[in-house]
C-alpha cells in the first residue's frame, strides 16, 4: 500500500498481504458510481479478492480497487503495515508537531 498524499494505493504486490479496510455492502447503481469516482478503470482497476472479516473463519468475494501500473510512482511512499488509518493519523500528528515548533 501507496501514500498517494491524501489517500492510499493498494499495489498489485500486496496481494496475499494482510489490509486493514472497511467492507460495505453496496447495489449496482452505487458500485458504478465508485468506479467514477475512483478513477476506474485508468487509476484504478477494481478487481474481486476474497477477505475475511469479523470473527468469520471463512473469506468472502469482495472488490477492492488496486492501482492501475500507469498510476504507479516508484517515489511513493510505503505504508507500513498496511493500515492507512493509522498510518494518516501519525503523519497528521507529525505535519502540526512540526508546525508547533
Amino acid at each position: 500500500m501507496n501514500d498517494l498524499g491524501y489517500f492510499p494505493g493498494i499495489i498489485e504486490s500486496d496481494k496475499g498481504k494482510f489490509i486493514l479496510g472497511e467492507l460495505y455492502v453496496v447495489s449496482d447503481e452505487l458500485l458504478k458510481r465508485l468506479d467514477v469516482l475512483e478513477g476506474c478503470p485508468h487509476f484504478y482497476q477494481r478487481k474481486l479478492v476474497d477477505v475475511v472479516f469479523g470473527d468469520r473463519e471463512y473469506p468472502v468475494a469482495a472488490y477492492i480497487y488496486v492501482l492501475t501500473k500507469a498510476s504507479l510512482n516508484p517515489m511513493d511512499t510505503k505504508i507500513p503495515a498496511n493500515d492507512w488509518r493509522s498510518y494518516y493519523h501519525d503523519k497528521v500528528d507529525q505535519i502540526k508537531a512540526d508546525v508547533m515548533r
